[in-house]
Protein backbone atom coordinates (compact mmCIF):
# COMPACT_ATOMS: atom_id res chain seq x y z
CA UNK A 1 0.00 0.00 0.00
CA UNK A 2 1.36 3.39 -0.97
CA UNK A 3 1.83 6.24 1.47
CA UNK A 4 3.38 9.39 0.09
CA UNK A 5 4.06 12.64 1.90
CA UNK A 6 4.42 16.06 0.27
CA UNK A 7 5.15 19.34 2.08
CA UNK A 8 5.76 22.94 1.23
CA UNK A 9 8.94 24.78 2.21
CA UNK A 10 7.36 26.33 5.31
CA UNK A 11 6.40 22.90 6.68
CA UNK A 12 9.84 21.46 5.85
CA UNK A 13 11.45 24.25 7.88
CA UNK A 14 9.09 23.69 10.83
CA UNK A 15 9.42 19.91 11.05
CA UNK A 16 13.08 19.55 10.12
CA UNK A 17 14.36 16.17 11.30
CA UNK A 18 10.86 14.86 12.04
CA UNK A 19 9.53 11.88 10.07
CA UNK A 20 5.73 12.27 9.77
CA UNK A 21 5.32 8.55 9.06
CA UNK A 22 6.25 7.86 12.69
CA UNK A 23 3.70 8.71 15.38
CA UNK A 24 5.73 10.69 17.90
CA UNK A 25 2.96 12.54 19.71
CA UNK A 26 -0.62 12.01 20.86
CA UNK A 27 -3.59 13.76 19.40
CA UNK A 28 -5.50 15.91 21.88
CA UNK A 29 -8.07 14.20 24.11
CA UNK A 30 -11.48 13.98 22.47
CA UNK A 31 -10.32 14.89 18.97
CA UNK A 32 -10.92 11.43 17.47
CA UNK A 33 -14.43 11.26 18.95
CA UNK A 34 -15.29 14.76 17.71
CA UNK A 35 -14.20 13.80 14.19
CA UNK A 36 -16.32 10.66 14.18
CA UNK A 37 -13.38 8.26 14.00
CA UNK A 38 -14.80 6.00 16.68
CA UNK A 39 -17.72 4.85 14.53
CA UNK A 40 -15.91 4.87 11.18
CA UNK A 41 -16.94 6.11 7.76
CA UNK A 42 -19.47 5.33 5.07
CA UNK A 43 -20.49 6.69 1.70
CA UNK A 44 -23.52 8.91 1.21
CA UNK A 45 -24.49 10.75 -1.97
CA UNK A 46 -21.04 10.02 -3.41
CA UNK A 47 -19.20 11.47 -0.39
CA UNK A 48 -17.26 9.91 2.50
CA UNK A 49 -19.02 10.85 5.75
CA UNK A 50 -18.78 9.70 9.37
CA UNK A 51 -21.19 6.88 10.21
CA UNK A 52 -24.21 8.57 11.73
CA UNK A 53 -24.15 11.57 9.36
CA UNK A 54 -27.79 12.71 8.92
CA UNK A 55 -29.18 11.39 5.65
CA UNK A 56 -32.60 13.06 5.70
CA UNK A 57 -31.80 15.02 2.54
CA UNK A 58 -29.21 14.65 -0.23
CA UNK A 59 -25.93 16.56 -0.07
CA UNK A 60 -26.48 18.04 -3.53
CA UNK A 61 -29.89 19.33 -4.65
CA UNK A 62 -31.42 22.05 -6.85
CA UNK A 63 -30.96 24.46 -3.92
CA UNK A 64 -27.37 23.25 -3.36
CA UNK A 65 -26.16 22.16 -6.80
CA UNK A 66 -22.95 20.25 -7.36
CA UNK A 67 -20.37 22.53 -9.05
CA UNK A 68 -17.02 21.10 -10.18
CA UNK A 69 -14.03 22.37 -8.14
CA UNK A 70 -16.10 24.58 -5.87
CA UNK A 71 -19.11 22.72 -4.48
CA UNK A 72 -18.30 19.11 -5.32
CA UNK A 73 -17.64 15.89 -3.39
CA UNK A 74 -14.04 16.86 -2.61
CA UNK A 75 -15.05 20.29 -1.33
CA UNK A 76 -17.86 18.83 0.76
CA UNK A 77 -15.56 16.22 2.36
CA UNK A 78 -12.87 18.82 3.11
CA UNK A 79 -15.41 21.15 4.72
CA UNK A 80 -17.13 18.38 6.69
CA UNK A 81 -13.93 16.73 7.93
CA UNK A 82 -12.02 19.91 8.88
CA UNK A 83 -11.05 19.79 12.53
CA UNK A 84 -9.12 22.45 14.46
CA UNK A 85 -6.43 21.26 16.87
CA UNK A 86 -7.03 24.53 18.74
CA UNK A 87 -10.49 23.34 19.74
CA UNK A 88 -8.74 20.82 22.01
CA UNK A 89 -5.69 22.76 23.25
CA UNK A 90 -4.96 26.35 24.20
CA UNK A 91 -3.84 27.92 20.92
CA UNK A 92 -2.38 30.94 22.69
CA UNK A 93 0.10 28.93 24.76
CA UNK A 94 0.69 25.91 22.49
CA UNK A 95 3.48 26.44 19.94
CA UNK A 96 2.50 25.92 16.30
CA UNK A 97 5.00 23.07 15.88
CA UNK A 98 3.43 21.20 18.80
CA UNK A 99 -0.06 21.69 17.32
CA UNK A 100 1.21 20.40 13.96
CA UNK A 101 2.71 17.33 15.62
CA UNK A 102 -0.64 16.72 17.36
CA UNK A 103 -2.31 17.15 13.97
CA UNK A 104 0.07 14.56 12.51
CA UNK A 105 -0.78 12.15 15.34
CA UNK A 106 -4.47 12.70 14.64
CA UNK A 107 -3.76 12.22 10.92
CA UNK A 108 -2.45 8.74 11.71
CA UNK A 109 -5.67 7.93 13.59
CA UNK A 110 -7.72 9.28 10.68
CA UNK A 111 -5.68 7.30 8.15
CA UNK A 112 -6.18 4.08 10.16
CA UNK A 113 -9.94 4.72 10.37
CA UNK A 114 -10.20 5.31 6.61
CA UNK A 115 -8.11 2.24 5.79
CA UNK A 116 -10.16 0.05 8.11
CA UNK A 117 -13.42 1.22 6.54
CA UNK A 118 -14.89 -0.63 3.60
CA UNK A 119 -14.54 2.45 1.44
CA UNK A 120 -12.27 2.48 -1.55
CA UNK A 121 -9.55 5.09 -1.77
CA UNK A 122 -7.32 6.63 -2.61
CA UNK A 123 -7.51 9.28 0.09
CA UNK A 124 -5.70 12.50 0.91
CA UNK A 125 -5.14 13.95 4.38
CA UNK A 126 -4.14 17.61 4.60
CA UNK A 127 -2.43 18.96 7.71
CA UNK A 128 -2.24 22.73 7.68
CA UNK A 129 -0.45 25.06 10.06
CA UNK A 130 -1.53 28.68 9.73
CA UNK A 131 1.32 31.04 10.59
CA UNK A 132 0.51 33.85 12.99
CA UNK A 133 0.36 37.31 11.49
CA UNK A 134 -0.99 40.70 12.45
CA UNK A 135 -4.57 39.73 11.51
CA UNK A 136 -4.50 35.93 11.90
CA UNK A 137 -3.80 33.73 14.91
CA UNK A 138 -1.70 30.60 14.51
CA UNK A 139 -3.71 27.43 14.12
CA UNK A 140 -3.57 23.86 12.86
CA UNK A 141 -6.29 22.01 10.98
CA UNK A 142 -6.60 18.50 9.62
CA UNK A 143 -9.01 17.46 6.88
CA UNK A 144 -9.36 14.71 4.31
CA UNK A 145 -11.02 13.83 1.04
CA UNK A 146 -11.18 10.93 -1.36
CA UNK A 147 -8.99 11.65 -4.37
CA UNK A 148 -11.03 11.95 -7.55
CA UNK A 149 -10.00 12.66 -11.11
CA UNK A 150 -10.98 16.19 -12.09
CA UNK A 151 -11.44 17.46 -8.51
CA UNK A 152 -8.89 19.07 -6.24
CA UNK A 153 -8.70 21.03 -3.04
CA UNK A 154 -5.14 22.37 -3.19
CA UNK A 155 -2.85 23.67 -5.88
CA UNK A 156 -0.35 21.10 -7.15
CA UNK A 157 2.43 23.50 -6.13
CA UNK A 158 2.28 23.55 -2.33
CA UNK A 159 4.94 26.26 -2.23
CA UNK A 160 2.35 28.72 -3.60
CA UNK A 161 0.99 28.86 -0.06
CA UNK A 162 3.16 31.49 1.66
CA UNK A 163 1.44 31.85 5.08
CA UNK A 164 0.55 28.22 5.64
CA UNK A 165 2.67 25.16 6.45
CA UNK A 166 1.21 22.23 4.48
CA UNK A 167 1.68 18.48 4.70
CA UNK A 168 -0.28 16.23 2.34
CA UNK A 169 -0.58 12.46 2.64
CA UNK A 170 -1.78 10.36 -0.28
CA UNK A 171 -2.59 6.74 0.49
CA UNK A 172 -4.95 3.85 0.14
CA UNK A 173 -5.32 2.37 -3.27
CA UNK A 174 -4.65 3.08 -6.86
CA UNK A 175 -5.80 6.15 -8.69
CA UNK A 176 -5.59 7.59 -12.14
CA UNK A 177 -4.36 10.71 -10.36
CA UNK A 178 -0.66 11.16 -9.74
CA UNK A 179 0.21 12.00 -6.13
CA UNK A 180 1.77 15.37 -5.33
CA UNK A 181 5.01 13.60 -4.44
CA UNK A 182 5.13 11.85 -7.83
CA UNK A 183 4.33 15.13 -9.61
CA UNK A 184 7.21 16.83 -7.77
CA UNK A 185 9.58 14.00 -8.76
CA UNK A 186 8.43 14.27 -12.38
CA UNK A 187 8.98 18.04 -12.42
CA UNK A 188 12.50 17.66 -11.01
CA UNK A 189 13.63 15.29 -13.81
Amino acid sequence: MTFSVATNQIMRELVVGFDPRIVADKSPEGMADAAGLTNGFEEFDGCVVPIGYPKSKPIFSPLNPRVENSNDETGFECSLSKIHVGDFVDEETTPLLQMIRMGIAFGHQLRAALLSSRLEGPFRIIISGQLQSENVDKSCTVRFHRRRAGQRWLSDDLDEYKREALMVWDFGGRSSQTSLVDRHKQSVK
